[in-house]
């Protein structure tokens, strides 16, 4: 249940941050949270390969699924953080260029 609350605030991020620029919201509330898996996808498998480089038991290293999960939290919060800090200098980037040359009506295309 707590996970659908955080996934919540991350999808409101990302909505706000689509409606202040003038984009299409449901996408990038999607492009978050699959971005979000895609970091805890990505130190699972980092985790799985020291393991396996390692030849430690996965199971007896991390023995609860409660501390992957702890483990894996912040992974996923980087991500998604990461992608919306370039999405949001991306944007505000591109807002600046069509302020500064008002007379490019295809700058966007």
């Amino acid at each position: 249940m707590l996970g659908l609350l955080l996934l919540y605030f991350i999808g409101k991020n990302y909505h706000r941050l689509a409606l202040e620029h003038q984009k299409k919201s449901w996408p990038w509330v999607v492009a978050g949270i699959v971005f979000y898996y895609l970091g805890t996808l990505l130190l699972g498998a980092l985790l799985g390969l020291y393991c396996a480089v390692r030849q430690l038991d996965f199971d007896s290293t991390f023995s609860s699924q409660i501390g992957l999960s702890l483990i894996a939290l912040p992974a996923g919060l980087i991500s998604t953080a990461l992608f919306y800090w370039i999405l949001k200098k991306k944007w505000e980037k591109q807002a600046l260029s069509k302020e500064n040359n008002p007379d490019i009506l295809d700058d966007g295309v």
